[in-house]
């Protein structure tokens, strides 16, 4: 297939610790920014009969903060350059997508109170410090861990169920924090799709160093 005109470094065994660093520097700075260049206030969520079923869980937030994990483990265990760079490229290509509809259209969830104690109450009072309230729609949380999926399952072994499981745990455990309603993960899981068709279609074919 014809070379692209515009060249990404292809993320290799040698360079992907550096990589990994400078593509979550990007992703804040699209995830944190996106809020101050907002064009509108932001508005409330529309919410589903499902959403009203989906109690409020806590804990759940040792898992919604997994995350990192998920994320870390999909770039550095991927079995190759290729599956590296399309799973490391779709994200960021995710988190600027959904940038762009944080802008635009802005939409906020009520935070639920923190009911916990201990360390588990520290992660809550992490994230609210940390994480902004605006950035619900679309869910990157279901996007970036559906992505995570793709180069793990490509490892073959534990992965295969490994991947997938956890994924989806996160994305459930996105609803059961309250972190997201059911709209929010269903349209992060759209955007993920064109961004890991044009990663795919941009990497096929290259030449570049075996991992």
């Amino acid at each position: 297939m014809p070379q692209p005109s515009i060249k990404l470094p292809v993320i290799t065994e040698r360079n992907k610790a550096v990589m990994i660093g400078l593509a979550y520097l990007l992703f804040c700075l699209l995830y944190l920014g996106a809020p101050q260049l907002a064009l509108r206030s932001p508005t409330p969520v529309p919410m589903l009969a499902l959403d009203e079923l989906i109690p409020h869980m806590p804990l759940a937030i040792w898992v919604y903060l997994s995350q990192f994990g998920l994320l870390f483990c999909a770039i550095w265990f991927a079995p190759d350059s290729i599956s590296r760079s399309s799973a490391l490229y779709s994200m960021l290509l995710a988190s600027f997508i959904a940038a762009l509809i944080f802008v635009g259209f802005p939409t906020i969830l009520e935070r639920p109170p923190i009911r916990s104690d201990g360390l588990t109450a520290v992660l809550w009072q992490g994230l609210y410090l940390a994480d902004v309230s605006g950035n619900c729609f679309p869910s990157l949380h279901a996007a970036l861990a559906a992505l995570a999926v793709f180069p793990l399952y490509r490892r073959a072994g534990r992965w295969r169920l490994i991947a997938p499981l956890w994924a989806g745990v996160i994305i459930l455990a996105a609803l059961a924090t309250k972190q997201h309603v059911v709209l929010d993960i269903l349209a992060g899981l759209i955007i993920a799709v064109p961004s890991r068709m044009l990663a795919v279609r941009y990497f096929e074919g290259r030449e570049y160093e075996p991992a």
